[in-house]
């Protein structure tokens, strides 16, 4: 009964520090989409609202910190339970850093709003659109348990970061000749680094939730390297582990019969040769010693 109720409490728990992890997302998601269209619409007060709202951001990522603390202190969650606290506590700090680049667009925007007419920041709103996607996407893979979703959104930011270089190139290039403008280039430019951080930042909280869901960890691994599933990890660990224990009772045929690009067959081999060499020699080299030292014992 006991167990039940335990059970039942982490539940709650859980479902709580979600509850308060899709709120930040929410909020972060409007404070990005307010901090870019005051930039298209020119509009002073908006960028300030931005700024204003973030201080919410940071207190919902201490109110998450806090959960998730007092979530693992409590109950001392395990697999999955724990999968999902670490990974909530992780994304909520990304959602904090999306939060921040979006205060900083908008305070570059107000800037952008006091100096002269600026006609080409519509060129961002393209990059903008697939940054937000991404951190949509990235938040349905968190909620849904969308595996497929949050492993594809690494390729998509490929897309983004390609425009990214595009944009940061062209309005380099305008930077000698642009006159007056040249300011407001180098906020543009800004800008568009933010938007790109957003899409990176997005791709982690991806990451964070396919390894919630199924305890891969992808973040390092190359887009054409497949994740390596735990049952073939476990599997190559025993069959190492039982080679090396038995290699020496084990027939030739036993041995052409596992995995020849196995390291632990290949250290287990190179190491056996080893002794096999060292044994004639080590055994020739302790009756040299006995027969000189045990007549003087």
């Amino acid at each position: 009964m006991d167990e039940t109720k335990q059970s039942r409490e982490i539940d709650n728990a859980i479902r709580q520090l979600k509850n308060e992890i899709l709120k930040m997302a929410s909020l972060t998601r409007q404070n990005l989409q307010k901090a870019v269209q005051s930039l298209l619409s020119r509009d002073i007060d908006l960028s300030r609202q931005v700024i204003a709202d973030d201080s919410e951001v940071d207190e919902l990522e201490m109110i998450v910190d806090r959960l998730g603390m007092e979530i693992l202190g409590a109950y001392h969650p395990v697999t999955s339970d724990l999968r999902k606290v670490i990974a909530t506590m992780k994304i909520s700090t990304c959602l904090e850093r999306i939060s921040d680049h979006a205060v900083n667009i908008a305070k570059r925007a107000r800037k952008i709003c006091h100096g002269p007419f600026f006609p080409d920041v519509t060129i961002i709103e393209t990059l903008y659109i697939m940054a937000d996607t991404l951190l949509r996407d990235a938040m349905i893979s968190f909620t849904d348990g969308n595996i497929a979703m949050g492993e594809g959104l690494k390729a998509r930011d490929k897309e983004l970061d390609t425009l990214h270089k595009k944009i940061i190139a062209d309005f380099s290039a305008l930077l000698e000749s642009s006159g007056g403008l040249a300011e407001s280039l180098l906020h543009i430019i800004f800008i568009v680094r933010s938007l790109e951080r957003v899409g990176d930042l997005s791709v982690n909280i991806g990451e964070d939730a396919v390894f919630m869901c199924n305890a891969i960890d992808i973040r390092h691994l190359k887009l054409k390297e497949p994740a390596t599933t735990e049952p073939q990890v476990a599997h190559d660990r025993v069959a190492g582990w039982h080679f090396n224990l038995r290699c020496e009772r084990e027939s030739p045929k036993h041995i052409r019969q596992l995995p020849k690009n196995s390291i632990f067959i290949q250290i287990t081999l190179w190491t056996k040769k080893i002794l096999n060499w060292l044994t004639p020699y080590c055994w020739s080299k302790m009756k040299r010693i006995s027969r000189n030292w045990l007549p003087l014992i």
